[in-house]
């Protein structure tokens, strides 16, 4: 990863409390990867936001950078398993 890369994704690591991962750290093929195994998106950051302040540093830092961004849910689903 360039420095003018790395350089965005450590200053969005410096506004958020959850994890930031991009292209060159180890769990990023893990944090990237959708349930949808026909979809292959590679973002530039994945932000691993904690709470209501997190996302909103994750948009305002998107927005200042002209990125794009995808939400994805926490797994979470109003179907309850068995037993539930």
């Amino acid at each position: 990863m360039s420095q003018a890369t790395e350089s965005p994704i450590l200053s969005l690591r410096s506004r958020i409390r959850g994890d930031v991962v991009g292209a060159t750290d180890g769990e990023y093929d893990e944090r990237r990867r959708v349930w949808n195994g026909n979809i292959d998106r590679r973002p530039l950051v994945v932000a691993r936001c904690l709470d209501e302040a997190d996302v909103q540093a994750a948009v305002r830092f998107a927005t200042e950078q002209g990125l794009e961004v995808a939400v994805r849910g926490g797994a979470h689903s109003h179907v309850r398993g068995l037993g539930g």
